[in-house]
């Protein structure tokens, strides 16, 4: 077992740590560093479905994307093979 002075423990499974992407050690520096506001929320992932919390789209579910910062719920309809797109900003969104 590793054992180094102020590490609670390794990011990764049955002991093997994983690297974390720079920009993500940066972008939670950031939020500390400057005080921001924020909370925990349920990690959601680029092609998850997901549903909506809330507001006039309460219920509506479909699949998460994440492009160029955009965050989308792809709303499909298979018998037709059509997709609409939707923007979810400020909306509260969780795994299903």
């Amino acid at each position: 077992m590793l054992r180094t002075d102020s590490v609670l423990g390794l990011v990764g499974t049955q002991g093997v740590g994983t690297p974390i992407p720079n920009e993500q050690i940066d972008a939670i520096r950031i939020l500390v560093e400057r005080q921001l506001p924020s909370c925990s929320h349920p990690f959601l992932k680029a092609g998850q479905r997901v549903r909506i919390r809330g507001g006039a789209l309460e219920g509506l579910e479909g699949i998460f994307l994440s492009h160029h910062g955009e965050r989308k719920l792809i709303i499909s309809v298979d018998a037709m093979q059509r997709s609409l797109a939707l923007q979810v900003e400020g909306y509260e969104v969780e795994p299903i």
